[in-house]
């Protein structure tokens, strides 16, 4: 499951990169040299500090997501229902309940209430307590459906817009200093020196 994550996530990276990099890391090499061919080392550094900034950014935005989402998914894993169990009783999710029961507790997966009750068992809680939330957990399954909506929605709109949004807010600052640069270098650098 992380693997699969850790793919999606590197697919999510690289899409928003090919999506948006026309010409943005041209734009920063050619914003660091003059229309005369020499370069700059004030825009230069100027450039360097924008684009780490701009990383750290598109890097904080997805570790702030993990880290905030991560502690409620730890929490459902250690506190509730593990993850890998939860899994297998959506996997042979039935709008009946008494048919989903049937299908948890007698399929090929074996008896997953009796592998929860197992794990509640390691983790402490009395048996009346596990029988207990096992059939909360089973009658409440719209919860889950809520909390995986919680998950996508997030990354929606918390992630993907947001790096969207500095990806084009960065993207415009370029194409900015681009038009400051070009005419402040038409205006200081004679003509008969200018190679455009």
């Amino acid at each position: 499951m992380s693997t699969y994550l850790e793919h999606l996530y590197e697919r999510f990276v690289v899409a928003l990169i090919i999506k948006h990099s026309q010409g943005l890391f041209r734009s920063t090499l050619r914003n660091c040299v003059r229309l005369d061919g020499s370069i700059s080392s004030k825009r230069t550094w100027g450039e360097l500090k924008r684009l780490l900034k701009f990383g750290v950014v598109l890097l904080i935005i997805p570790l702030s997501f993990i880290a905030v989402n991560g502690m409620a998914v730890y929490f459902v894993h250690n506190y509730i229902i593990p993850i890998p169990i939860a899994t297998d009783i959506f996997s042979v999710f039935n709008i009946d309940p008494v048919v989903w029961e049937n299908s948890i507790e007698n399929e090929a997966l074996g008896d997953v209430g009796a592998q929860y009750e197992e794990w509640s068992r390691k983790k402490g809680f009395s048996p009346q307590s596990a029988r207990f939330w096992q059939e909360t957990l089973w009658s409440n399954w719209v919860f889950f459906v809520l909390f995986a909506l919680y998950l996508v929605g997030t990354f929606y709109f918390f992630v993907v817009k947001m790096c969207s949004a500095v990806i084009i807010y960065h993207r415009k600052g370029l194409f900015r200093r681009k038009e400051i640069y070009y005419n402040m270098d038409l205006t200081t650098i004679p003509e008969h020196r200018m190679i455009y």
